[in-house]
This record gives structure tokens, sequence and C-alpha cells, in this order.
């Protein structure tokens, strides 16, 4: 039913011991996922959607192919129950398609990590994303909307701002945790690039 994709881009050998504890961490769920795959290519909407796609239409005829993708970040984890949490969410919801988001802990550099899980509080996603790219997402709309769009960052809200556009709700599913490693080069900081890219997904990713 849940698909996991891990992305990375850049230098392959740099990503490869995170990406080794981000897949144990899918890996040693209680709910197995149908499949998990790790994608590295030139940037991160790539591979990210070549992953999604080997989860679901590339899928040989006779294998499951995923309803409902999970994406996480090489450098994060998913906290134990975290897909059961997903499924049991998804089964519990009988209206209309929807981005499923998951509580958060920060784990940090020097060590330290957060007291206890928070949900990030609900924002107007029009103007702003709260919602992390762990969030569970159905694979039909997600590849109806086109996928990540290959943008320099923001590429999580703007796909998030599609799907809603496209019909999908959002859901909270607080027992699921998401694991952040919070790093200082993020490419999320805040720059003149990325707000010329937010500028950018209002005008083409409307909503």
């Amino acid at each position: 039913m849940i698909g996991v994709v891990i992305a990375t881009f850049g230098d392959r050998d740099r990503w490869s011991p995170l990406v080794q504890r981000a897949a144990l961490s899918v890996d040693t769920q209680t709910h197995a996922p149908i499949g998990r795959v790790w994608v590295h290519g030139e940037d991160l909407a790539s591979a990210r959607n070549e992953g999604a796609a080997k989860l679901g239409c590339e899928r040989p005829v006779g294998q499951d192919r995923a309803e409902f993708l999970v994406f996480v970040d090489a450098d994060d984890e998913l906290d134990a129950g975290y897909l059961e949490a997903m499924h049991a969410a998804a089964l519990a919801n009988h209206l209309r398609p929807a981005i499923y988001r998951p509580s958060t802990i920060g784990v940090y550099e020097d060590g330290r990590t957060d007291d206890a899980p928070c949900m990030i509080p609900r924002t107007d996603m029009r103007v702003r994303n709260c919602c992390v790219i762990g969030s569970m997402v159905p694979a039909a709309l997600f590849s109806e909307v086109g996928g990540f769009r290959p943008y320099p960052c923001l590429e999580d809200w703007a796909c998030f701002r599609n799907l809603i556009a496209a019909g999908a709700g959002v859901v909270d599913v607080p027992d699921a945790v998401y694991r952040v490693h919070v790093r200082g080069e993020s490419r999320n900081s805040p720059s003149a690039e990325m707000n010329d890219t937010y500028r950018r997904i209002l005008k083409e990713c409307p909503l």
C-alpha cells in the first residue's frame, strides 16, 4: 500500500552513510512498505519522481503498486510505527484524497533532540508550507499533478499546493513521527534564491 522513496543528488559518496540510516528506519517499520527505493539523480525533484515511478506505473504487471508515497530526505528518519500510523489514518479517511501530515522531532548536529514530537501549526498553504517532506501523499494524484517540479528549493511546498488544488485535503497524523536532522547548510535556509523561487511558485502553482 505504501511505497517509500529516499532521494539524493550531488556527491553520492557523501550521502551513502546517511541513506543507510534512513533506509534502516524504513526497513524496521512494523508495517512493511510494499517497496523502498533509493534514487540518486541530477536534482532532488527528478530523483524523487523517478523513485515514485519505480514504485508505481513502472512496476511490472503482477507486482503491487504503491497507493501512497512517503518521501524521506536522506538525512532524516522515520520513527518506529510511522507507516503503521499512516496506514491507519488512510484507512480511516473515506472522504477524499489527502496529504497526511506527521508530527516532527528535531535532531541537532550537537546530539541534542527535542523533548517531544510536535505538530507543525497549520498555516494557509497559499502563503506558507506546513507539511514536511515525509507527509504521505496519494500516488495516483501525485502522478496526475506531475510530481515534483525542478525548483532549487521549496519544491515540496509546490507539490503540496498542486495536490490541494487537485482536490486533496490535509489530515494530521500525530502518531507518525518524522525525525528531522537539522543541518546548517540546508537548501531551505533563507536566501535570495529562496525568495525568487517562492514568487515563482505563487505564479506557476496557483492555489
